[in-house]
């Protein structure tokens, strides 16, 4: 069932499983909270405050302790937010930055799709490919990126625009979304909330560059998206006036999340 925004962001439901599943009293717990308040780090945060506090109660504590103090909230960030952007006289700068950076960013890219595109776009229509790299692979890319003076981030990036150029025939301009964790305050840290952004990382493969040269490319290309990543991407979008086609989204129809797993 779809959330009523303007009634709820959360929902959980506790339930009490049947003795043969389990041993005796075993109950179990089901969160669902809107993307809309809860990024990716915010879940993780969550889980550990959770998991600390049922095990203190559960020991028989009053209180459960080692639970971090929050220095502010989250409506301090969207006031820090706006006094940034809109009295810091900071968005226009940012802003510029995109508009150069996404001009005349190229046309959907012509993938082998299995079927064709639709009229409008959905997000049932997509799929989520997880890919896990042998820790021998991830190895030797790091330890190629450091020689670079990159990070193993920008080196899967490069490696994932290669192969999408490959796929949809060779393009040599394209460009992928990426999400930003947007923590770097100290302050937000151990704060739960949707503060994430959504970076749309430019690939340039002309001249058919070596990897070592696409990895120099990409190394600038985000940096100086770092250094831009304050103004949400709906502005962006909103300000390069960007033709909107129903069937596929804006600026980027590809995006990749990258994980670093234990």
């Amino acid at each position: 069932m779809p959330f009523d925004m303007g009634m709820e962001m959360v929902r959980s439901l506790l339930v009490k499983l049947p003795t043969e599943i389990g041993t005796p009293n075993k109950h179990l717990m089901v969160i669902c909270i809107h993307h809309a308040i809860l990024d990716g780090e915010s879940g993780r945060i969550i889980l550990r405050d959770l998991l600390t506090a049922y095990r203190a109660y559960a020991a028989g504590a009053e209180e459960p302790t080692g639970l971090p103090h929050l220095p502010v909230e989250y409506a301090d960030y969207a006031v820090w937010q706006w006094q940034y952007l809109e009295m810091g006289g900071h968005l226009e700068q940012q802003l510029d930055y995109w508009t150069k950076q996404l001009a005349n960013t190229p046309t959907p890219m012509n993938l082998p799709f299995d079927r064709p595109r639709s009229e409008t776009s959905s997000v049932r229509e997509g799929s989520i490919l997880p890919v896990f790299l042998p820790g021998k692979l991830v190895t030797a890319l790091t330890n190629l990126c450091t020689e670079h003076h990159s990070t193993i981030f920008v080196g899967l990036m490069a490696v994932f625009q290669l192969m999408l150029s490959r796929l949809s025939g060779h393009v040599e301009d394209l460009v992928v979304g990426t999400p930003y964790a947007g923590r770097d305050d100290m302050r937000l840290h151990e704060m739960v909330g949707c503060i994430m952004e959504t970076l749309a990382i430019r690939g340039d493969l002309k001249g058919h560059p070596t990897f070592s040269t696409l990895l120099k490319r990409q190394n600038l290309v985000v940096a100086d998206a770092l250094q831009h990543a304050n103004v949400p991407f709906s502005r962006i979008v909103q300000h390069l006036q960007v033709p909107r086609d129903a069937s596929c989204n804006p600026v980027y129809q590809v995006s990749t999340v990258i994980f670093h797993c234990s």
